[in-house]
């Protein structure tokens, strides 16, 4: 049986208590945890983490950068997707 390819990249959604702000596609997810910024990359390990004040960071596939403010939040990475609840 011929082995899985590993994935490139993961489905990332980030919201708010009155809307989605983001909905895509990255390569790379960085985001202020409690003792230190969290990376994720494509297939990792299912992760619940509480979120801290600062900036998150979304690389899409094609280079694209979009980083978000936060004074809290909620991460949860789960079958190669993140989703973030943050409060603005």
């Amino acid at each position: 049986m011929p082995e899985t390819p590993p994935n490139t990249s993961f489905q990332v959604i980030i919201v708010s208590p009155n809307e989605t702000i983001f909905e895509g596609q990255a390569v790379r997810f960085f985001a202020p945890g409690a003792n230190q910024e969290i990376a994720i990359l494509p297939d990792h390990t299912p992760l619940y983490s509480a979120l801290h004040k600062g900036q998150i960071k979304v690389h899409g596939p094609n280079s694209q950068l979009n980083t978000f403010d936060i004074d809290s939040g909620i991460l949860r990475v789960k079958s190669n997707q993140v989703t973030a609840i943050i409060g603005l």
